[in-house]
């Protein structure tokens, strides 16, 4: 996922269309909650505006998540905005600097060495934070019960007291 953006003339748009995996998007290491169930298709255009790199697109996923009542695994998918700037490694922060007063706006950008842009973290973190914060596998979720642990969707409490629905 790596583009090459050496020879991009100022006002120049490339058109780039890919797939990203799981293992491309540091989610097949065991420990992400997301897992990718097809690989995610990305189509943006990569454009040279000033001093930055402008990757303007969609991102088109199908996803494993576990539902934050039930704990049942679910799938979930849809398409997401990506709108990445990169701009140059050391131009606007200098290593030697320890006493910078930074602002929102200076970490709204990825940075880049070279003469290439890789988008795998751009497109992980579009990813990432489409997701909702409580993933449900349905709006009527019962979720389990917080006495036996059964699944209340798919069986009955077994608890004395039982949990109503």
């Amino acid at each position: 996922m790596k583009i090459n953006v050496a020879n991009l003339q100022k006002d120049e748009i490339i058109g780039v269309e890919f797939q990203a995996n799981n293992e491309s998007l540091g989610f097949a290491d065991g420990k992400s909650e997301v897992f990718l169930k097809e690989p995610a298709q990305v189509k943006a255009n990569v454009e040279k505006i000033g001093d930055s790199i402008w990757v303007t697109g969609t991102i088109t996923a199908c996803m494993k998540l576990r539902c934050s009542r039930c704990l049942d695994e679910y799938e979930a998918g849809g398409r997401t905005d990506l709108k990445l700037e990169y701009r140059k490694a050391q131009k606007y922060f200098p290593a030697e600097r320890e006493d910078l007063d930074l602002k929102d706006e200076d970490l709204d950008f990825l940075e880049y060495q070279g003469g290439e842009i890789d988008l795998a973290e751009g497109i992980r973190q579009n990813i990432l934070l489409s997701l909702p914060m409580k993933p449900l596998c349905r709006d009527d979720c019962y979720g389990l019960c917080s006495g036996c642990g059964r699944n209340l969707n798919n069986e009955k409490c077994i608890c004395e007291k039982q949990i109503e629905k």
